[in-house]
């Protein structure tokens, strides 16, 4: 009779879901994401969606992939030159970064993917931009098309944390991520306005971009954004990111 009775109580407790035995808890090793912080930074046409997959309980891999693009030049005016009319004809642009993570089981109490990791990542971005301005200069009103080409590929070492809110969302923070990249810039344009004049309307390009693009004078050099050509350089890059993530 106690046998049966205590039998009974352990049936009981597994259905009131105290019993790991009958309904183990299930390690949840996807997560999807959004990213949080190029939007910010960039303008709200830079978006991206990312997957980290766990693969045991100290490392894990994710992609991330989605629209690149940069904020857009609508006030470059001068004593010079006034900008009546500023449009985009046509943009495409994408963006892609993988990385591997190394989660540090010394200094985390709990596995993969919560607490502190690192990893290389590799990154490559891509832009295409057709923007026709409508300016005055020396009180003559002419039209400018300027045409932009951007390759940019960065690969490098990251530091970062992952929170775990309950059992289904995370915030992951990419602290520090330093890299090396290479782009490639190619300009061209149309337009009516003389040298000169197409000379002070560049300067101005270059000193705006600088003001509204965050980090361009660490990769480009003051009036490398010109009439017409390209140039290809490689400097140090860096990576910093807030995801914000469902786990299933």
């Amino acid at each position: 009779m106690k046998k049966i009775t205590l039998f009974t109580l352990l049936i009981m407790t597994c259905l009131e879901g105290s019993c790991q035995i009958l309904n183990p808890i299930k390690d949840l090793k996807n997560t999807i994401r959004v990213n949080l912080t190029s939007p910010m930074l960039f303008g709200d046409k830079f978006m991206a969606l990312g997957y980290e997959r766990v693969l045991n309980e100290k490392s894990s891999f994710s992609i991330n992939a989605g629209r690149f693009s940069l904020p857009e030049l609508r006030r470059i005016n001068t004593d010079e030159i006034e900008i009546l009319d500023n449009r985009t004809l046509k943009e495409s642009g994408f963006h892609i970064v993988g990385d591997y993570r190394f989660y540090l089981l010394k200094e985390n109490k709990n596995k993969a993917p919560r607490g502190v990791y690192i990893g290389p990542y590799a990154m490559y971005n891509y832009l295409s931009r057709d923007v026709r301005w409508n300016i005055i200069m020396e009180e003559t009103e002419s039209t400018l098309d300027f045409n932009l080409r951007l390759n940019n590929t960065i690969v490098g070492f990251q530091l970062g944390y992952q929170f775990i809110f309950g059992k289904r969302f995370s915030l992951d923070l990419i602290l520090l991520g330093p890299g090396y990249g290479w782009y490639d810039l190619k300009t061209t344009i149309k337009t009516d306005l003389d040298p000169e004049a197409q000379e002070a309307f560049f300067d101005a390009l270059n000193d705006a971009i600088s003001g509204r693009i965050p980090g361009f004078e660490t990769v480009i050099n003051p009036g490398d954004v010109k009439r017409t050509g390209g140039f290809r350089t490689s400097t140090f890059g860096y990576r910093y990111v807030a995801n914000f993530g469902f786990r299933f």
